[in-house]
């Protein structure tokens, strides 16, 4: 059957004519058809009132069953005819997708993680060492012990406190 759209042309307030179309509704059924969505989804026309205009499944006029398939997602948009143009898809196709990307998220993220539990014990480590090892030579002065070597290359506040409990070391056995 044919789609027909007709409007009113006025210039001011005088009628000029009507100018109308029809439109052949197996194009639109063909168009509405060709809207593939994941593997199993589709698109389908209601009217203002959810009663099917065109479903392949369904026949027209039919009301939209309410409990048809809860695992399914649908989004809707007015046309400018009044017609709903609706396209629905699976749940599981969709999230798919998402679990998909989670998944990689939170392996990244684990990996990230690793990394930078990997460099805190390396950095801590660094840092720890030389307070260790100032640490026994302190306690090798306190037992009046100055013949010991501590040799730091570093320029940072423990270099510089290693340097002068050396000096301090060497000041005491001269």
């Amino acid at each position: 059957y044919l789609l027909s759209y007709v409007i009113p042309l006025y210039i001011g307030d005088k009628l000029l004519g009507v100018a109308g179309m029809d439109v052949d509704f197996e194009d639109i059924m063909k168009s509405v058809d060709s809207i593939i969505v994941y593997n199993t989804g589709y698109a389908y026309l209601t009217d203002s009132n959810n009663r099917i205009v065109y479903h392949k499944h369904f026949e027209p006029r039919s009301k939209w069953p309410d409990n048809l398939d809860k695992e399914m997602i649908e989004c809707k948009t007015t046309l400018d005819n009044g017609m709903n143009l609706v396209i629905t898809v699976k749940k599981s196709e969709v999230y798919k997708d998402l679990n998909s990307v989670t998944l990689r998220v939170i392996i990244l993220c684990s990996l990230v993680s690793i990394l930078f539990i990997f460099l805190t014990l390396l950095i801590t480590r660094r840092l720890i060492k030389p307070l260790g090892d100032l640490t026994v030579a302190t306690e090798q002065m306190m037992k009046n012990n100055y013949e010991f070597n501590y040799s730091s290359n570093s320029n940072d506040e423990i270099g510089i406190l290693a340097r002068t409990l050396e000096a301090t070391s060497a000041q005491i056995r001269s």
